[in-house]
């Protein structure tokens, strides 16, 4: 790891398409579940804000070229960031299935971190907050960017290559993740190492 300022971090972080042939190290996979599902404070806060410190995210891992971690799909969820193995298939041809237009970096990255959420639970919360219905949803893609954020910038500190995508069938996508109502897939971090 380097020491990376934020304002560089900030300045080197693009979206990348293209990997090379070389595993990402587990322990970036690791940081990146600990920004954002794991405590960065003795009280229990997050590195992103969460609306009522409701803290709705979840993540799925479709993890094929990973150094130090077995291939497969991995969940976390609640306060653990810790990732537990729940299915030893690749997955990551069917979420490149799933995904709107021609977007080859789905199907061809080394490992895809999902940002899951639960969309119900936001929803109940904030009920009485108008537009009826809608602001928990609001608050859960605000949630969701800002985690996606510090995880992508997390990745450039890192020179691990990334690119947030949020084109794909809801519900095929969900089926690849092995994730049930009320949560839903909110968006993917392909992630892989930069080719040259």
């Amino acid at each position: 790891m380097t020491n990376m300022t934020l304002n560089v971090a900030l300045t080197r972080r693009r979206s990348v398409r293209s990997y090379a042939d070389a595993p990402v190290p587990a322990d970036a996979i690791h940081g990146i579940a600990g920004l954002v599902l794991g405590s960065v404070t003795p009280d229990g806060k997050r590195a992103a804000p969460s609306a009522g410190g409701l803290y709705p995210l979840g993540l799925g891992v479709a993890a094929r070229h990973v150094d130090g971690m077995e291939g497969g799909l991995y969940a976390a969820s609640g306060d653990v960031p810790a990732l537990r193995r729940i299915d030893d298939r690749d997955t990551l041809p069917a979420l490149g299935e799933a995904a709107i237009g021609d977007q080859p970096w789905v199907a061809g990255c080394a490992c895809i971190v999902t940002l899951i959420g639960d969309g119900a639970r936001m929803a109940g919360h904030f009920a009485d907050q108008p537009p009826k219905g809608a602001r928990g949803a609001r608050y859960l893609y605000i949630e969701a960017g800002a985690a996606a954020q510090n995880a992508m910038l997390y990745a450039t500190e890192r020179g691990v290559g990334s690119v947030l995508v949020a084109g794909f069938d809801d519900q095929a996508t969900a089926l690849a993740l092995r994730v049930e109502a009320p949560e839903v897939p909110l968006l993917h971090l392909c992630l892989g190492m930069p080719e040259g």
